[in-house]
């Protein structure tokens, strides 16, 4: 079994979400520091998925560092020009925001492309800017395409923000 980990890098600015998620599964319970997630298509066979989504911080906080953990299995190499495009929404307010794949896994010392093996890890931590509201859900779509533009992974998820 591949074992993928990568991480999550959120911004938050009105609604402004900064992710890398590389992998999902068809549900998941949330635990303590645990983010509950599901595919964006429950029969899709997706090349990433995942066993578990962590926060840390859990909860996360506005004007805080936020680090998001995923890990799981990759079936297929991530390409160079791999990015991910998340939808983040607080209330009425939505953003979309495209991150580069690569760039964020190079951080953690794996350079892409990233073949199918084990032990693969990436890590992306952030600080989510300071805004003048607590206590939101902050909803994600997560996509991840391949430099082709094939779909990697989609996942949806709730994250609660302090």
């Amino acid at each position: 079994m591949v074992r993928f980990s990568a991480t999550i890098a959120a911004g938050i600015a009105l609604a402004s979400m900064l992710a890398t998620v590389s992998a999902a599964v068809l549900s998941s319970r949330a635990t303590e520091g645990e983010l509950a997630f599901t595919k964006c298509n429950p029969s899709a066979q997706y090349p990433i998925s995942a066993r578990s989504i962590r926060v840390s911080p859990s909860p996360p906080a506005f004007g805080g560092p936020i680090k998001i953990t995923a890990v799981g299995d990759l079936a297929s190499a991530i390409a160079q020009g791999a990015r991910a495009v998340v939808n983040a929404k607080i209330g009425p307010f939505s953003l979309k925001r495209e991150i580069d794949v690569c760039a964020e896994s190079a951080e953690s010392g794996l350079p892409c492309p990233i073949a199918p093996g084990p032990d693969k890890a990436i890590s992306v931590t952030d600080t989510l800017p300071s805004l003048p509201i607590h206590n939101q859900n902050v909803g994600l779509t997560v996509n991840i395409y391949n430099a082709d533009n094939t779909v990697l992974l989609c996942v949806n998820a709730n994250i609660f923000v302090v």
